[in-house]
């Protein structure tokens, strides 16, 4: 499971990993994008798709 969301369902800093058992894993990277830190994620939605959205997607 990758959780990018804090308790307040802001983007986290970094994501959380973990495997099948709940336990921490560094199986993938944890790097998100600084840009989208801290947002709401309503208004985080918003960015990445305006941003696919600029790119062509």
């Amino acid at each position: 499971m990758i959780n990018i969301l804090t308790f307040d369902a802001n983007i986290r800093d970094a994501a959380e990993v973990f495997n099948t058992n709940g336990e921490a894993s560094d199986v993938y990277g944890t790097e998100l994008p600084a840009k989208y830190h801290g947002m709401e994620r309503f208004a985080a939605r918003k960015a990445i798709v305006a941003e696919f959205d600029e790119l062509g997607y």
